[in-house]
């Protein structure tokens, strides 16, 4: 059976979900102090659809919280800040109108209305417009995840949609960017936990320390996140045991 791990908005709108497990490159954006437990009301407005059957106090958030802030900040120590967001936001925008124009042309036949009303959108634009458009449509309580459902036309979900077979750190980023800094944004892994696809003592350094020795094996150049000039000096391998 499936499990899933969600990513939640402070209203409970879903961001972005994995299934059974979590992005080891995801994961370790949050730390062991950002971790809650969660019943009652406040875990049934976070996670309203495991409700169910169930009464109110049998749904739980188990997982890791923290701010907007925080994860672009880690974000951009982990390579993905927010101008790299945009340059690939634009890419796949230009990427997107040749796929839906050569289709048609191979095909021979012309756009109909909704492709010709997306070129028309795509074509040429910008980060700052589709930010713009992406806050409008967060303030007006629309949802960010599809959950495989088809999206109107520019809502919030249509242009998440963009980034459904990226990195999910460049999704979570897009997100983030649209967001006020203090903003609080949770990972839920109570499902995963329930199915057996955690260990309850989940650790993000365990994962990171995981990630560390596959680049190391896989010959990729580690990379190593420092608090200070001394940690610095320390060999890299002492620094991603501790």
């Amino acid at each position: 059976m499936s499990s899933y791990a969600c990513v939640y908005l402070s209203d409970g709108r879903p961001i972005c979900s994995f299934r059974n497990g979590v992005d080891q490159l995801f994961f370790i954006l949050f730390t062991r102090e950002d971790w809650i437990e969660l019943e009652g009301p406040e875990a049934v407005r976070l996670a309203a659809w495991k409700r169910g059957p169930y009464e109110d106090d049998e749904v739980r958030v188990t997982g890791f919280r923290t701010h907007v802030g925080a994860l672009r900040d880690r974000l951009d120590v982990l390579g993905v800040p927010g101008w790299s967001v945009a340059l690939e936001l634009e890419r796949l925008a230009s990427e997107r109108v040749e796929f839906l124009v050569d289709f048609r042309q191979t095909r021979a036949t012309i756009l109909d209305v909704e492709d010709a009303q997306e070129v028309a959108f795509l074509t040429g634009l910008t980060w700052d417009r589709w930010l713009e458009d992406l806050r409008r449509g967060l303030a007006a309580g629309q949802r960010v995840e599809r959950w495989g459902q088809r999206e109107p036309f520019g809502s919030a979900s249509w242009l998440m949609s963009f980034w459904d077979d990226h990195d999910s750190r460049y999704q979570l980023r897009a997100v983030l960017e649209a967001l006020p800094p203090d903003e609080e944004i949770t990972l839920d892994l109570d499902d995963l936990l329930e199915g057996g696809w955690l260990e309850p003592s989940v650790d993000p350094r365990d994962h990171a320390r995981e990630l560390v020795a596959y680049t190391s094996q896989g010959g990729l150049a580690p990379i190593v996140l420092t608090e200070g000039r001394f940690d610095v000096e320390v060999p890299w391998y002492s620094a991603a045991l501790t």
